[in-house]
């Protein structure tokens, strides 16, 4: 297969995901607590020059459990393995009234769409380098431009695909 039939092949294979799937993702698979925008908490960081507009914005999540983090960040390789059993069984339960703590502990996630379908990218205020290929996954391949960028995207694709992979969560 040359790298237009595989990139074809990926972008297929893994589609974008709709807006509804990466908020139950969060949810559900993240246990991240959906913040509304208006919350007087995260209204300083939204005032922040490298936030999507207010209108672009799908969502905005705080990430704050433990075990969650410690695989966003690296420390802990896989969902399914041990020690992320033994962290998740000292996480704790925050509510929508902990935001403040949330945001000290935590991870603040903001999406961005371009349509009213899927995710485009995402302002993260923390230290999670691999939720980054969780978003590239998100995301999808774009279109077929016949360039060389269609290549470096496949790559950075194939790299976030195996890296979320790895992580536990496909």
């Amino acid at each position: 297969m040359n790298d237009y039939e595989t990139y074809r092949f990926f972008r297929k294979t893994y589609p974008a995901w709709n807006i509804h799937r990466v908020k139950d993702f969060f949810i559900e698979e993240l246990q991240a607590i959906p913040i509304p925008m208006d919350h007087p908490d995260i209204q300083y960081h939204l005032q922040d020059p490298y936030i999507p507009k207010r209108e672009k914005i799908c969502g905005v999540y705080g990430i704050y459990k433990k075990s969650i983090l410690s695989v966003l960040e690296g420390e802990v390789e896989n969902i399914n393995g041990i020690d992320f059993a033994m962290k998740k069984q000292k996480d704790v339960t925050l509510s929508i009234d902990d935001v403040e703590t949330i945001l000290e502990v935590g991870i603040l996630v903001i999406l961005e769409k371009d349509d009213q379908k899927h995710v485009s990218g995402a302002f993260i205020g923390g230290n999670a380098g691999k939720l980054y290929n969780l978003i590239d996954v998100f995301r999808g391949l774009p279109p077929l431009t016949h360039s060389k960028d269609d290549i470096i995207s496949l790559r950075k694709f194939m790299s976030s695909l195996d890296t979320v992979n790895r992580m536990g969560f496909l």
